[in-house]
């Protein structure tokens, strides 16, 4: 039987990237904030919460993984949600 701990998936259970994402698109859409500033909060905040996981020893890296691809990985998630974003917007079917 694997061992299950709660904190290893607890960004998962709790859904935090489901929450930032939909987060973001509502700021920059509905809100119409600069997205130079939504994206370095974004980002930078995400890979601030990984970052404090790993110190606190809920989350390992594998292999050559680092902080820099995490924080890639994640500007290229929001860069991905924000152009759907404008293209559901275009085909006026995002409200």
């Amino acid at each position: 039987m694997p061992k299950v701990v709660l904190l290893d998936s607890i960004f998962l259970d709790f859904g935090i990237f489901t929450i930032a994402s939909v987060w973001f698109s509502y700021i920059l859409y509905y809100k119409h904030q600069n997205p130079l500033w939504i994206y370095i909060t974004f980002v930078l905040g995400m890979t601030g919460i990984e970052f404090i996981a790993l110190q606190i020893g809920t989350l390992t890296y594998d292999d050559e993984w680092n902080k820099f691809y995490t924080f890639l990985m994640y500007l290229g998630g929001f860069i991905t949600i924000h152009l759907l974003t404008l293209k559901l917007a275009k085909l006026k079917i995002y409200p």
